[in-house]
């Protein structure tokens, strides 16, 4: 069995979880509205002020991304050849200055 977790820290020191990585930036996407256009509760403080998380979160598609990315970067090609399931539970929102850890527990 093979499981991702993800620990958020406000500290700012990630830790030493064998495979970790820390995303800082979110890249453009082409063809999408100028960033002044795109106000929601992910990019506009005021915005957010109103929403229940009452402050700008993460999109949770965007995690799943980075959760896969970390799938792609700690587990070797074989890990994946008889199936598997994956369970994301967004509890919380990641927020501005959190510090995102992903590591690999189970089998290698």
């Amino acid at each position: 069995m093979l499981a991702i977790s993800c620990h958020r820290s406000r500290s700012g020191k990630p830790g030493n979880h064998g495979c970790s990585k820390v995303h800082t930036r979110v890249p453009e996407v082409k063809g999408m509205k100028p960033k002044e256009e795109r106000k929601n509760l992910h990019n506009d403080p005021d915005f957010a002020k109103k929403s229940l998380f009452g402050t700008t979160a993460n999109a949770g598609v965007m995690t799943m991304a980075y959760v896969n990315q970390m799938i792609e970067a700690c587990f070797p090609a074989e890990s994946f050849y008889n199936g598997g399931t994956l369970t994301y539970k967004g509890i919380n929102p990641f927020r501005d200055g959190d510090v995102v850890v992903f590591f690999r527990r189970g089998r290698r």
